[in-house]
């Protein structure tokens, strides 16, 4: 059984999908967005805020950055806070 939890591809894929959602829909579409992440769901994080300069901030306790590319951390334009 594979756990999804561990799978960043699929997280990320969610992640940009819901931000998208949001972004369109006329409730919510004036709302900041915020990413969290722990442990890998920080490279989630991470990989989508490089794909969205809407994104106001980035928070990661406890994260795995060692799985994201320099030129991916090179596009997240967003403030971070990572907490050890």
């Amino acid at each position: 059984m594979k756990l999804n939890k561990f799978n960043i591809e699929l997280l990320t894929e969610r992640l940009i999908g819901i931000t998208q959602e949001v972004q369109s829909n006329a409730i919510t579409k004036g709302l900041k967005i915020v990413y969290f992440g722990s442990s890998t769901g920080t490279a989630a994080v991470l990989f989508a805020a490089a794909g969205f300069q809407s994104v106001k901030a980035l928070i990661a306790r406890g994260g795995r950055t060692d799985l994201v590319d320099k030129n991916t951390l090179l596009d997240v334009t967003s403030p971070c806070l990572f907490i050890a």
